[in-house]
């Protein structure tokens, strides 16, 4: 039976499977949207670049395409998916999502804090995208998932105990 993983969908928490995990076997569909994510995300991180390349008419010099190109290359030779990756940078919309990915970001803040130094230190000496990872493994945790699916109930609790007419 595939993992399951609870979502809220118009304030309702339902239950959905997790049919993927490593070493599945990918479809046709299955490796067209993987391919699309990562050129996507390959794109997306490199975009600062692209739009400093620009000449003050919007347009490429020949120079700068190449060094583009070479960008591009590189990246796309060293590309690997990441918990953090996964998703394209698309921002949480599942309230329970987004309280978990607070909560373990406080959690990793506060170990790194007791460990003597920085998020920052942290960051420039093992990369964000290690950082990310860090914070996407947490915020996976039952624990925190618990925690996340508690805060929210509590939440709404309180708003509906609210009698305001609006």
């Amino acid at each position: 039976m595939p993992d399951m993983k609870e979502i809220t969908v118009q304030k309702l928490m339902v239950p959905i499977s997790q049919p993927y995990t490593e070493g599945h076997i990918c479809t046709a569909a299955e490796a067209k949207a993987l391919n699309q994510t990562r050129s996507e995300n390959i794109g997306n991180n490199l975009r600062t670049a692209f739009k400093a390349a620009r000449d003050g008419a919007g347009n490429y010099s020949d120079e700068a395409k190449a060094k583009l190109y070479a960008l591009v290359q590189k990246r796309d030779a060293e590309y690997v998916f990441n918990l953090a990756s996964v998703g394209g940078g698309k921002r949480e919309t599942d309230p329970v999502q987004k309280e978990a990915l607070s909560l373990a970001r406080t959690q990793l803040s506060i170990l790194i804090k007791n460990k003597g130094k920085t998020v920052k230190q942290v960051t420039e000496e093992k990369g964000k995208p290690w950082v990310d990872e860090q914070v996407a493994a947490i915020a996976a945790s039952e624990k925190v998932q618990k925690a996340a699916r508690q805060r929210i109930k509590e939440r709404d609790t309180g708003v509906e105990a609210l009698d305001i007419d609006i």
